[in-house]
């Protein structure tokens, strides 16, 4: 019997706490371990602006925020879509079964909200705005790009490309940062990558498990970039991984590899 379970929760708007008319949905879809997080939504009035997104639990009269990233408003759309786990979301003390709804946060007297806990309309004064991890990290990054009259280096674009895919938590370390990308997303990140799209390893895997990802890790200046293609951890698969040149297999959610593990056989690239 399948896992996979899914739900719809529509958005609405808010305008200085009155609560408006319904202006789109955030879809939830449960893959076992792994939460899906969809949002769809319109405003009509803003060509292009960025909200903030926030996942809330809900403790007697305090909203806690937990932030997931952010949306970006283009013609009047906004969409966003982001994978994290079921437990611990997006790094947090929190279980996904704690969340009681969603925040896309504009200001104080504009936003949209959703909650699936059966609470009343959301009143921002209960909201505690708390920076997590992930907030900290993109707002060191707003200031990468684009300083007048200077061009980006190699090593913004990149981070810049990176950022701009949905992030995953396939692994237990902390420091790791993972986007999930197809093959045709390489060379987007990094020119240099574009070898790699045609790598018959790396095609066959996307093939069987429909995703790839690019990680990367902090070193003493910047980050170090890998490629993780999903596999399983055999005997037959490690020599074929090996001759392709993805010698290392990080098993998902876990410390050390056992025989029949899924994971992703992982090769370091070169920023």
């Amino acid at each position: 019997m399948s896992r996979y379970k899914r739900f719809v929760s529509y958005m609405y708007r808010y305008v200085r706490g009155e609560k408006r008319d319904n202006t789109g949905y955030a879809r939830i879809e449960n893959y076992e371990n792994d939460i899906k997080i969809t949002i769809h939504l319109k405003d009509v009035t803003n060509q292009r602006k960025e909200a903030k997104v926030y996942l809330f639990h809900r403790e007697k009269n305090k909203l806690e925020g937990i932030y997931l990233d952010k949306i970006t408003f283009e013609n009047g759309i906004g969409e966003l879509q982001i994978i994290t786990k079921s437990k611990n979301v997006v790094k947090s003390s929190y279980e996904f079964s704690d969340i009681s709804g969603i925040m896309v946060y504009m200001t104080s007297e504009r936003f949209w909200a959703t909650e699936w806990d059966g609470g009343q309309p959301i009143d921002i004064s209960q909201f505690c705005f708390e920076k997590s991890e992930n907030e900290l990290e993109d707002e060191s990054t707003e200031d990468l790009v684009f300083a007048a009259n200077v061009e980006e280096t190699d090593i913004q674009k990149t981070e810049r490309q990176f950022l701009s895919f949905a992030k995953i938590y396939p692994f237990v370390e902390e420091d790791v940062e993972c986007v999930g990308v197809k093959p045709n997303n390489l060379s987007d990140i990094h020119e240099e990558w574009r070898k790699w799209e045609e790598n018959d390893f790396l095609l066959h895997g996307y093939n069987r498990f429909r995703h790839i990802i690019v990680g990367r890790k902090p070193k003493e200046k910047g980050y170090e970039y890998f490629l993780g293609i999903p596999g399983i951890y055999i005997n037959q698969e490690e020599r074929i991984a090996n001759s392709y040149g993805f010698a290392q297999f990080v098993p998902e959610n876990k410390e050390n590899a056992q025989y029949g593990d899924f994971g992703y056989w992982c090769t370091n690239v070169t920023v």
